[in-house]
């Protein structure tokens, strides 16, 4: 947030080394290593001019959520803490699920247009003002929702929210904007389809659900975005958006501040909506594919939904099977001590890539395994896959538990350092639950999980339907549905 000029650092670290810094060829940074110069400011001294960080409150991730319901619906959500930087967040319960053959891609396209530009704001403006805030903005879509994630310096709570909540409440949904979003919507689907993990991810969804709800496409097909027109997207938005379906959320910042910024361009938004969402139905099938390369199978099951009262022994249960692939461009040591790591890809030589995958939505979800391998070897990657998680449902030790369920644990607590992680973290669970847990709830339920969970999950995912999937160079190396069928 705080932009030094290199030239301007150096005066701060060392003001009178200026001048000499000009007559000498030894860089400036050995000089410093090797004490060459006196360093004028030391690092525990603030530097002038910066916001006071307020030290007086415990850690973020220990802080109390607030909770407040404006009267159309509209939860405003947040998480007081400790530093100069905060993130705003706003949430959308609308997503591809939500989307028909007359407005398919929809969600994907709102994804590049909201922080664009308002009837107040121009593309610009919005641009500008958050550079004079400090701040940056990103955002995300799924399958259920969108939302746009605003980070700064805390003191310009009261305008990022305000900037947010315009966004969400007032979207430009028109002239530039949308011809932007076709571009880069596009560009996003190419990329997508380039990627075959995301391609087997994409066909696992859409088989696992008929191609429906939930199974619909995340990314804009080509058809889709050639036929969309702007009064498409904008009918779209307006049936679905409704108070119930919004959340704002905030971490580093002070509740009644982040609501009186919101309320004013929140309270426009409708209680209710005209839309129907149509219940995510688990249904299992199969779908092949040809493409020379490396082969490439998925193999799903029902899993379970945010609400299920299995989620968290599924979510051990992800870690416990883990995965990665055989070569690591982070460096080695990463997952080497999971099932399907240590199972499958120590131990199969034409194995490239192994792991498992896990989807949870409001009424249902998925739970699935995908490997990688050499031509001519899917038939055996199916195989083993299946083979660990059956061997898991019926061996797993209480050591393997405990070793993924710390892990579990740990991987949460670490990502809550992150300011947006949690923003958006607090905000999906006030949009599901009505309300957010505590930190302590969510790590005291994951230690709830035994072994036995763990292995009733397993049992309960192999007895559904399958859904296979696969991508080889010739369709008769593939797994079909009756072959897993019968290794169940």
């Amino acid at each position: 947030a705080l932009r030094v000029s290199s030239q301007s650092a150096r005066t701060l670290a060392a003001p009178a080394l200026a001048e000499e810094d000009q007559t000498t060829s030894a860089p400036f940074t050995w000089k410093l290593q090797q004490k060459y110069y006196p360093v004028g400011v030391p690092q525990s001294e603030p530097l002038p001019n910066f916001p006071e960080v307020d030290q007086s409150r415990e850690v973020a991730g220990a802080a109390e959520v607030e909770t407040t319901v404006l009267e159309n619906g509209v939860k405003v959500v947040s998480v007081n803490g400790i530093g100069a930087n905060s993130t705003v967040t706003g949430l959308v319960g609308v997503g591809a699920r939500h989307e028909n053959d007359a407005n398919s891609g929809s969600s994907h396209l709102l994804s590049h247009i909201l922080l664009k530009g308002s009837s107040k704001r121009s593309a610009l403006r919005i641009q500008r003002d958050l550079e004079n805030m400090g701040g940056y903005s990103s955002s995300l879509f799924n399958r259920e929702s969108m939302m746009i994630n605003v980070d700064g310096l805390k003191s310009f709570t009261a305008g990022v929210g305000e900037m947010v909540a315009e966004a969400i409440a007032d979207a430009d949904i028109s002239g530039d904007n949308f011809g932007d979003a076709v571009l880069y919507a596009a560009r996003d689907t190419k990329a997508s389809s380039e990627n075959d993990v995301e391609s087997i991810d994409a066909m696992l969804h859409r088989t696992a659900f008929g191609g429906r709800s939930v199974g619909n496409e995340l990314f804009i097909s080509e058809y889709s975005r050639s036929a969309r027109s702007v009064e498409d997207v904008q009918a779209f938005y307006k049936e679905n958006l409704s108070g119930n379906k919004v959340v704002f959320s905030g971490v580093n910042v002070d509740h009644k501040t982040l609501v009186e910024a919101v309320a004013e361009q929140a309270s426009a938004i409708p209680a209710t909506s005209t839309a129907t969402v149509e219940k995510a139905a688990y249904v299992g099938g199969e779908a092949l594919d040809v493409k020379s390369g490396a082969e490439y199978v998925g193999i799903g099951f029902q899993g379970s939904s945010w609400t299920d009262k299995d989620f968290f022994a599924s979510c051990v249960a992800l870690t416990l099977l883990g995965g990665g692939e055989s070569f690591s461009s982070g460096g080695p040591g990463k997952g080497v001590h999971s099932d399907l790591y240590t199972q499958i890809l120590g131990r199969k030589p034409w194995a490239l890539s192994a792991m498992a995958i896990a989807s949870s939505f409001q009424d249902s979800g998925m739970f699935a395994v995908m490997g990688s391998a050499l031509p001519g070897y899917a038939n055996d990657m199916a195989k083993s896959l299946v083979e660990r998680l059956q061997a898991l449902g019926t061996g797993a030790t209480d050591e393997q538990v405990a070793r993924a369920k710390a892990m579990t644990a740990s991987n949460y607590a670490m990502n809550l350092e992150n300011n947006s992680i949690q923003s958006e973290e607090i905000a999906r669970q006030s949009l599901v639950f009505g309300g957010a847990l505590t930190n302590s709830e969510v790590l005291a339920s994951f230690e709830k999980v035994s072994t036995a969970d763990v292995r009733n999950f397993l049992k309960k995912v192999l007895k559904s339907n399958p859904s296979v999937v696969g991508r080889a160079n010739r369709s008769v190396d593939l797994p079909t549905f009756e072959q897993i069928t019968r290794m169940l």
